[in-house]
């Protein structure tokens, strides 16, 4: 049973999850960008790639799509103290429009895990 300290404290926790979103959601997006931007080149702008540049390609977007479950740590200030506190995001949405709209990817790769995983 939860006491009214666990309940104020799980709403604090939400209230710094909220606030914390778009600072994370920047920070998702210059990492994926980070990733992208050495392989960007590699795609033409009929969305071809030379098959000696697919793996390069592929290993990108692997490791873009190992980031769309986001873990963001933010310096909090407690009651006593400032501690770190992690918070994790499901950026899969901004990820697919990342892919399109930097390599004009596309995938039903993102839809089928995020199904299969409710």
């Amino acid at each position: 049973m939860e006491t009214q300290e666990d309940m104020l404290q799980s709403d604090f926790f939400e209230t710094q999850w909220t606030s914390n979103k778009d600072d994370a959601r920047d920070s998702f997006i210059d990492e994926v960008k980070r990733i992208l931007m050495p392989i960007e080149h590699h795609v033409s702008s009929l969305c071809d790639v030379e098959v000696n540049n697919v793996p390069q390609v592929a290993n990108a977007i692997n490791q873009v799509s190992n980031l769309r479950f986001y873990s963001y740590t933010k310096e909090v200030e407690g009651k006593y103290q400032l501690y770190e506190e992690t918070f994790e995001y499901d950026f899969t949405e901004e990820l697919k429009d990342l892919l399109r709209d930097e390599l004009g990817y596309s995938s039903n790769y993102f839809l089928t895990l995020t199904l299969g995983d409710n």
